[in-house]
């Protein structure tokens, strides 16, 4: 931006005086911030970054042409001189004005971005009505940790969905498995006697169940072979009551081995019936509904909580980097040493009073704007996800049984 545009955009005429542009500067910074902090757009913060951008070059674009203005002026002067410290004063003031201005931007920045957050999280909390926040504010790491178990049932809600979809087809699937097991029970106890019969239909159950499908084809040949002792071999009856528990026992194994991965449960055994797959659901469903009372009871609770962090980071920022107040810096920093500092006593109430402030306040490394910004933007990025589970949660509606 050109300094004449920045002018304008202040509404102000070139040689405007430093202090006049300073107060104008920091009203409309404020506006943009403002009118920002209300939108959910993110493309609306992004022309905010890109106007206050624009905003601060032409601040210092026209900070040099002011000084260069000024400082010839003084030149012109003849009846003072600086005082032989002044010298050294000014130096560093030239050095410093880059670092502070690069501060002044990224805390504008931050200002933009944690003002907005704590603005929408604040309208947010307002609509979820007054939680009851008594224990929490007894128990404040109770509540802190409450983020560890959103983030804990998060991850075992998509687990329970994957898990409840899958049993949706296994009860599917495990149907024509279930009636051929009751058909093989029949053609079993048909063909042998009680004791026998009983053996057989527990090993047929329980090498399928652990897939043991080796075994099971062994178990088919001896259980489907025709006796062929002489005078004591199968009649034609029985013959074909093997024959059809053959054809009985391979449509078994060709169900249980091509839908294994759907049928296999958490102890990685086959379900074998409906009411298995059934009981297994309502099981899953409960937990599922468990996840979402704990989410509706704690959700408001919680976000009062990082509401109040939240708040505690905006004030930080302020205590590190109101803006008014290093506006106001930048523009002693910037003009004062352009004029002539005649006695120790002004170069002394500058160095003190101003350059001493910025070193101090550009060589903060612990809680810089960036930082408080960092740490505000990941607190929302978790709140959002937070927020998407509670919703999820609120609109739950999935079935409670299967049959």
């Amino acid at each position: 931006m050109s300094t004449e545009a920045f002018l304008e955009k202040l509404g102000l005429a070139p040689g405007i005086d430093m202090n006049v542009v300073e107060r104008l500067f920091t009203a409309r910074l404020q506006n943009i911030i403002a009118n920002a902090s209300q939108s959910y757009d993110d493309a609306v913060v992004s022309e905010a970054e890109n106007e206050i951008r624009g905003l601060y070059k032409g601040l210092f674009a026209y900070t040099l042409e002011w000084q260069k203005d000024t400082i010839k002026a003084e030149l012109q002067r003849d009846d003072v001189k600086d005082h032989p410290d002044a010298a050294e004063i000014k130096k560093r003031a030239r050095k410093a004005q880059a670092a502070l201005q690069k501060f002044m931007y990224n805390a504008a920045i931050a200002h933009l971005h944690v003002v907005r957050h704590v603005m929408l999280i604040s309208s947010e909390v307002e609509a979820l009505g007054n939680a009851d926040i008594t224990k929490a504010k007894e128990s404040t790491r109770s509540v802190a940790d409450l983020g560890t178990t959103f983030n804990r049932n998060r991850k075992q809600k998509e687990r329970l969905y994957e898990t409840l979809e899958r049993l949706k087809d296994a009860y599917i699937i495990v149907a024509p498995l279930e009636d051929e097991l009751q058909e093989y029970e029949r053609k079993i106890r048909a063909i042998y006697k009680k004791d026998k019969a009983d053996k057989f239909v527990r090993r047929m159950k329980s090498t399928v169940r652990t897939e043991e499908f080796t075994r099971t084809k062994k178990f088919i040949k001896e259980v489907t072979a025709p006796k062929k002792r002489f005078g004591f071999g199968d009649n034609k009856a029985k013959l074909q009551a093997k024959e059809d528990l053959l054809r009985i026992c391979n449509a078994i194994l060709e169900l249980a081995e091509a839908n294994a991965d759907t049928l296999r449960n958490p102890d990685y055994k086959l379900y074998l019936s409906r009411q298995e797959v059934e009981s297994e659901y309502r099981y899953l469903v409960k937990k599922l509904f468990s996840i979402k009372e704990f989410t509706m009871k704690n959700y408001a609770i919680y976000m009062q909580h990082q509401l109040e962090l939240l708040k505690g980071l905006k004030m930080q920022l302020d205590n590190l980097a109101e803006l008014s107040d290093i506006t106001n810096l930048h523009t002693r920093l910037a003009a004062d040493p352009c004029y002539i500092m005649s006695d120790l006593r002004t170069v002394r109430n500058f160095e003190s009073g101003v350059l001493d402030k910025v070193d101090k306040m550009i060589r903060l490394e612990s809680s810089t704007a960036a930082d408080i910004q960092e740490r505000a933007d990941k607190m929302v990025e978790d709140l959002r996800l937070y927020q998407r589970d509670f919703v999820e949660m609120s609109q739950l509606d999935i079935p409670e049984t299967l049959g």
